[in-house]
């Protein structure tokens, strides 16, 4: 049997973006010597990502950079591919399908964001979906849910149908062994003081200057020695920090970029509390980290963000007077911070990679099917 998965390469070649199909398909793959894989890559990739002899890696341009593009590696480079290697079924995790195939396919939802009117996304994308995602639901035979929020907003005709997908929570990422050397640089540099982390991704940027607004609050309320640390996974010409240098506490304030010698495991470890507020709705690879540590998180008060961390996490509305309360109240009722702490804990303890593979294994190579009809 041939299976076919597209793997989406973030900025480097050993940064992968379809955790989920990455992880399940390469385990499926070590379970089942005698199949073929196929891992369809938009980007070069590292050849460390490939573990199994039977995996076939292939490029298929060009770089998924938007939806037009999107729409023209789906519809016009993939059946090609697809039929090249004569596969059985494909695994997707773009919100999309293929409409030039008739090979079974199995469509992974990592979130249901993008259907909430509501919803961040960039309106070009909205019109997209809004046209094409009603196809590309009825062109699969399966449905798998990694994230089961449901927005208040949502068509309830798309709530009906969602609710018969199949769901699979994702499994915890690796986390690799701390380091001393990188936690004495990271203890150095905010002077053995307590810290709350602010992790900047692509995704966390934009709200960074509110979250230094909150912090402002925070120190006004609470004269304490409490540091803001910024851990960047951006370049330093790409934060906004021009303001920085007139900041009222900005001695308070420490920045670190993440590199080979600092990893977001070293700064998770230490933080009091983690403030993540991404801007959209999508998995990213710091609450599961901070889960797995009992890290508590403030994050924002939206459906997504709940079902991602549960009672683990405190949350916010994205205003400096909230984000500052949490911090607030973390800082000053330890056991309610304990108690996030517990319940991060306990949610990453059920999060397996192993058993989200056997699951997907399942609906892959046992025929299950999800028939929708969306109108």
């Amino acid at each position: 049997m041939t299976f076919a998965a597209h793997i989406s390469i973030g900025e480097t070649p050993d940064d992968v973006r379809s955790l989920f199909n990455y992880e399940c398909m390469t385990r499926i793959a070590a379970r089942r010597p005698d199949d073929h894989f196929i891992f369809i890559f938009d980007k070069p990739w590292s050849d460390t990502l490939i573990k199994s002899k039977n995996i076939t890696p292939v490029l298929l341009g060009p770089a998924l950079k938007n939806k037009l593009l999107q729409h023209y590696w789906y519809q016009f480079k993939l059946p090609r591919v697809l039929q090249k290697y004569q596969a059985n079924v494909y695994v997707n995790q773009d919100k999309s399908a293929c409409l030039q195939s008739n090979i079974r396919q199995v469509m992974v939802l990592e979130d249901l964001a993008f259907l909430d009117p509501s919803n961040l996304y960039p309106a070009r994308d909205r019109r997209y979906l809004k046209k094409f995602f009603h196809k590309f639901v009825q062109k699969s035979q399966c449905l798998v849910l990694c994230n089961e929020s449901l927005s208040p907003g949502m068509p309830p005709s798309i709530k009906k149908h969602i609710r018969e997908s199949i769901h699979i929570k994702p499994g915890k990422p690796d986390m690799q062994p701390v380091r001393e050397k990188a936690l004495t640089d990271v203890q150095e540099t905010c002077g053995d003081k307590m810290y709350f982390l602010y992790p900047v991704t692509a995704s966390t940027s934009t709200q960074l200057i509110t979250a230094l607004k909150a912090f402002s609050i925070f120190k006004k309320w609470q004269q304490s020695n409490m540091q803001f640390l910024i851990a960047s996974q951006l370049p330093p010409g790409a934060l906004p920090l021009q303001e920085l240098s007139n900041y009222k506490y900005r001695t308070d304030v420490q920045v670190l970029y993440y590199n080979e010698t600092l990893r977001p495991e070293e700064t998770l470890s230490q933080a009091y509390v983690c403030v993540y507020l991404p801007s959209t709705d999508q998995p990213e690879r710091i609450p599961a980290l901070a889960a797995q540590l009992g890290v508590p998180l403030i994050r924002p008060d939206r459906a997504f963000q709940y079902a991602e961390s549960g009672e683990g996490s405190a949350y916010c509305a994205i205003s400096e007077k909230s984000i500052a309360d949490q911090m607030m109240r973390l800082y000053k009722d330890e056991a309610h911070r304990a108690s996030l702490r517990q319940s991060a804990l306990a949610m990453a303890r059920e999060l397996d990679w192993e058993e989200s593979s056997r699951r997907l294994e399942d609906v892959l190579t046992g025929g299950k099917d999800r028939t929708f009809a969306l109108h």
